[in-house]
């Protein structure tokens, strides 16, 4: 019998019907799939293996992209998928590929996962220095296409940083 429905258990094999079911028959309207946490290559595997699950299974699944996407996974009892990166390594320093992921549905960006990249200083880091003037500007492109900036694992003061960066 298969496991639980989970990211883990999803990435290493195929999603089952029993496995859909569970979530759909679980009443959430909607999670945050990390479809990467690494480099640029691996970020599109991953999205390429849920965009095979979502076609495998429409009557369980739809991607969310929109307000109107979420609304339509609650009134269809679908579970929604909203495309999350759990740091935001997979950007390198090219901002234009905020918007290539955008337009492959990616809505949340963690900015960085406990350790300093280009963006800035993540919670484990003993400098603590915030967010980089590239870390500002992914920020800013992210609030123009209306991507959520998640600061889960950002140290205190890349949190402080793109919170001013956003007002």
């Amino acid at each position: 019998s298969p496991g639980p429905f989970n990211v883990r258990n999803a990435q290493a094999n195929p999603l089952t019907d029993e496995m859909v079911k569970n979530a759909k028959d679980s009443g959430i309207t909607a999670v945050n799939v990390t479809v990467a946490s690494g480099d640029f290559q691996s970020a599109f595997e991953s999205m390429g293996y849920w965009e095979r699950e979502l076609r495998v299974h429409p009557d369980g699944l739809t991607k969310v992209a929109s307000v109107a996407d979420l609304q339509r996974a609650k009134e269809t009892g679908r579970l929604g998928l909203i495309y999350g990166f759990q740091n935001a390594v997979m950007l390198g320093t090219d901002l234009g590929r905020l918007d290539l992921f955008y337009n492959f549905g990616v809505r949340i960006i963690q900015l960085t996962y406990n350790d300093r990249n280009a963006r800035g200083d993540g919670c484990l880091e003993p400098a603590n220095a915030g967010l980089s003037r590239f870390g500002a500007a992914v920020v800013e492109r992210m609030n123009e296409l209306g991507m959520l900036v998640d600061l889960g694992h950002c140290g205190v003061q890349t949190t402080a940083d793109a919170n001013a960066v956003s007002r």
